[in-house]
This record gives structure tokens, C-alpha cells and sequence, in this order.
């Protein structure tokens, strides 16, 4: 009895030893890839968080497996119509859907366009000379994508800091705003797994003794 409770002992140290914590949790990370840091400036109606800094085209965001809502938030003063796409789903200024759910299965660096009625298009990883966007990381929770679609590319970072003084033009980021947040979800994890495992290897020389 006293080795039975010993062998016991020593599986559930072990276990111990080698368990995670039970839920997986997305996170948002930003790919800079050689963009200009800068700040969405204010406007009327916007809704890109002016003093989060971010990083202008041809920034992206890196996505871990996990569960991402996109919501549209606004589109500021513009009078253009604009519209986000992503692997087969939009969100439009003017009408239809407003949000829509990513699922990642495995990290990926997020794939998307910016169309717009003035005539200028922009898609992730692209410089373009006539629209722009900006891509913040509030926390490893929640992101925002900001749409500019009259100005081409511009730094708003302050030298050396606030208020926000324009640099190189004066793009507001803010012709339409697109709010990225995860949720958090259970996934199994491979040393919970291990856990039962040992259990029941446990179980099994248990009996094995008492049936000897």
C-alpha cells in the first residue's frame, strides 16, 4: 500500500510538473515591414484612436489561431464610399454587413484591401502614391485599421513629442476605421494531454499489481 501511494505521489508531481494553463489565447502583433510610424489625426465623426501610434503601408498585423471580430466603427468626415476586403468578406461605408469573424488555424500575417469611390485602392504589404492606411496595436487583444482615401502615406509622429505636429503631409487615417479584437478560446494543450496520459499509465500498472 505504502508503494502504491508513493508511485501515486510521484505521477501527480510529474503531472504537475508539466501542466499549462487550461485556455489558449489569441494575440495581435504588428508587422512593420518598413512603414512610418504615425498617428490618425483628429476629425469629425472618426474613430481611430488619435493618440495610439501606429505604423502607415506597408505595415500588417500578425494573427496567432484564434477567433478575430472585424467591426466597422466609421468613416470620419469622408464623402467617399469605402470599402475593407478580406478573403471573401466586405464591409462597406455605405450599407451591408458591418462586422464580420475570422477564424486563424495557424499564424498568419493578416491579408487585406482598401477600395475606395475616389478612385484609389490599396491592399497590405503595398506602397501606393495616392490612398494609405494605418495599422495600431492597442494591446495584444484589439487593433485598429485606418483607411485614408485621398492622401497618400504620411508620418504625424511628433520630433520629439506632443502635440501632434504633421511631419510629411497631413493624412487622417480616418475615412474608415475597422476595429480587429480576438477571443479567447479553449484549446487542448499538449501537456494537458500528457497529464491524462500519465493517469492513466498509472491506472494501468495499479491494477496490473492488484490482479498479480
Amino acid at each position: 500500500m505504502r508503494k502504491t501511494n508513493m508511485m501515486l505521489g510521484l505521477i501527480a508531481a510529474v503531472g504537475a510538473a508539466v501542466a499549462l494553463p487550461g485556455a489558449g489565447q489569441a494575440t495581435i502583433s504588428l508587422v512593420a515591414n518598413g512603414g512610418l510610424p504615425s498617428y490618425a489625426e483628429p476629425e469629425i465623426g472618426g474613430t481611430f484612436p488619435t493618440l495610439l501610434q501606429g505604423t502607415t503601408n506597408p505595415a500588417t498585423l500578425n494573427l496567432t489561431p484564434g477567433t478575430y471580430d472585424f467591426a466597422y466603427t466609421g468613416k470620419g468626415n469622408s464623402v467617399n464610399t469605402n470599402f475593407l476586403f478580406q478573403n471573401g468578406n466586405s464591409i462597406s461605408t455605405a450599407s451591408g454587413p458591418t462586422t464580420f469573424t475570422l477564424p486563424v488555424l495557424s499564424a498568419v500575417d493578416l491579408a487585406f484591401s482598401f477600395v475606395s469611390s475616389a478612385g484609389c485602392s490599396i491592399r497590405s504589404g503595398q506602397i501606393a502614391d495616392t490612398c494609405a492606411y494605418l495599422v495600431a496595436v492597442e494591446s495584444p487583444t484589439v487593433a485598429y485599421l485606418g483607411f485614408s482615401d485621398s492622401e497618400g502615406r504620411s508620418s504625424n509622429m511628433p520630433p520629439p513629442g506632443p502635440p501632434i505636429i504633421p511631419v510629411n503631409g497631413a493624412a487622417d487615417y480616418q475615412d474608415m476605421t475597422i476595429k480587429i479584437t480576438q477571443r479567447e478560446i479553449p484549446v487542448p494543450e499538449p501537456a494537458s494531454l500528457g497529464l491524462l496520459g500519465l493517469g492513466l499509465i498509472g491506472l494501468g500498472m495499479l491494477r496490473r499489481r492488484q490482479q498479480g
